[in-house]
């Protein structure tokens, strides 16, 4: 079982960027596309919309996917996913780990500490 973290992105960080700026790679399949980021980031879509279009995205990450994040990412158990947003911000790293965590639940476990604002997508309840 690999249990999924997060962190910000920055020159020291340690983990997978998964940024539709700079992934590279099978990370690039968990990126955002640049119409949501810009589109959240400018508040024409809502963190729901936001949490429905990227679980979409998500469903489409190959297999082979995600068993290379759990095998080749995986660090003493734990893989850290690099975004630019900071650690308590909303952020499509958590929803990641939680749909990782809902749809691969003998593969995954959500170690991130997800705000409100995702836990009250709904999205996060439709995970459930």
């Amino acid at each position: 079982m690999v249990a999924i973290k997060r962190a910000q992105l920055n020159r020291h960080s340690q983990g997978v960027d998964v940024t539709v700026m700079s992934s590279k790679g099978k990370a690039n399949q968990f990126a955002p596309t640049w119409e949501l980021v810009t589109g959240h980031k400018s508040g024409i879509i809502d963190d729901d919309s936001y949490a429905m279009a990227y679980g979409s995205l998500l469903k489409l990450v190959s297999q082979d996917t995600w068993d290379w994040l759990a095998e080749d990412c995986s660090v003493d158990g734990t893989v850290t996913l690099l975004c630019y947003c900071k650690d308590d911000k909303y952020c499509h790293t958590h929803l990641i780990a939680l749909y990782a965590a809902s749809s691969r639940p003998t593969l995954f476990t959500c170690d991130t500490n997800p705000p409100q604002s995702v836990l009250n997508t709904q999205w996060f309840a439709s995970l459930s």
